[in-house]
């Protein structure tokens, strides 16, 4: 992940924004993404973070 974020960086990239698996989302939280919303999956009531991060 570090190395995908630093050639984002490099790329001038100003955020980065992608759809989690739920059971993720601390993960992205820990490493600096926000959750900015969620979209319900084709599993009734199993909904996906969209997390987003400003670089």
């Amino acid at each position: 992940m570090n190395d995908f974020l630093e050639r984002m960086r490099n790329e001038k990239c100003q955020k980065i924004i992608l759809d989690s698996e739920p059971n993720a989302e601390q993960f992205y939280q820990k490493i600096g993404f926000t959750k900015i919303g969620e979209f319900e999956t084709s599993i009734k009531n199993r909904f996906m973070p969209i997390m987003e991060m400003k670089l």
